[in-house]
């Protein structure tokens, strides 16, 4: 919140011990109203830094937390300009080539444009799910998702699951094919966990076309075929 938006939250915060004092963000106030910081001060639960340059914290305990994942910022920044920042966590990911470089070292070639960093994907996937969690990537493309759903595991013991949905005819020869291929491992790889493989299992499905129409009524069209664009069938994912 601004200045603007909460005035009563934008005064100076003075360090009992060191009589140091710290001028708020004008683009983000304190936390409390003076009455409230100074009774977070008193029982310990603000943080004064030892240089000049830092930026006091308020202590936050697990317990007393409606979720212990610490949320992001909406700035993505490159891993190369990856910093210290002590008011916020920021969504770290290389650059959107790296998801070439990936699919070029497990299928020799780059068949599928504009593929998603893996490192971003495995980022959101730690923000928001569970180590046992489910993950849902209804436009399951080059399979990013479930490859990073996989590293995760494989880094951390995890047992998350995934189920991707691709309507496209290369469902099976991309996006179910580099499943199978970084589960096996890909001897040229980069990266050693991907080289020697990443385990794990899935099963490979094809939906055939729907059976119910779309009502005239309802959506102004009738319709034998699900799907867009006249396709009648989709191709689904899921890791057991």
């Amino acid at each position: 919140m601004s200045k603007d938006q909460r005035p009563n939250q934008f005064y100076d915060l003075t360090d009992p011990k060191t009589n140091r004092r710290y001028k708020a963000n004008p683009n983000r106030v304190w936390a409390f109203i003076p009455e409230t910081m100074a009774r977070e001060i008193v029982e310990g639960r603000v943080m004064f830094p030892d240089k000049p340059s830092g930026r006091p914290m308020v202590k936050r305990y697990r317990k007393n937390l409606k979720s212990d994942v610490n949320p992001l910022s909406t700035w993505i920044r490159g891993l190369s300009e990856v910093g210290n920042n002590e008011e916020v966590t920021t969504l770290s990911s290389a650059l959107t080539s790296e998801g070439g470089k990936v699919l070029q070292e497990i299928f020799h070639s780059v068949p599928f444009n504009y593929s998603k960093p893996p490192s971003l994907i495995e980022s959101l996937i730690k923000q928001v799910v569970p180590k046992d969690g489910l993950v849902l990537d209804s436009f399951g493309g080059s399979g990013t998702t479930a490859h990073a759903v996989l590293a995760l595991n494989k880094e951390d013991g995890g047992n998350r699951k995934f189920i991707l949905v691709e309507c496209e005819d290369y469902a099976d020869k991309i996006t179910a094919e580099r499943v199978r291929r970084v589960i096996k491992g890909v001897r040229t790889a980069s990266d050693e966990n991907l080289e020697k493989g990443l385990g794990g299992t899935f099963s490979y499905f094809e939906l055939g076309r729907a059976r119910s129409r779309w009502s005239k009524a309802s959506r102004g069209f009738r319709s034998g075929r699900f799907g867009r664009s006249g396709r009648s069938s989709c191709h689904g994912l899921a890791r057991r």
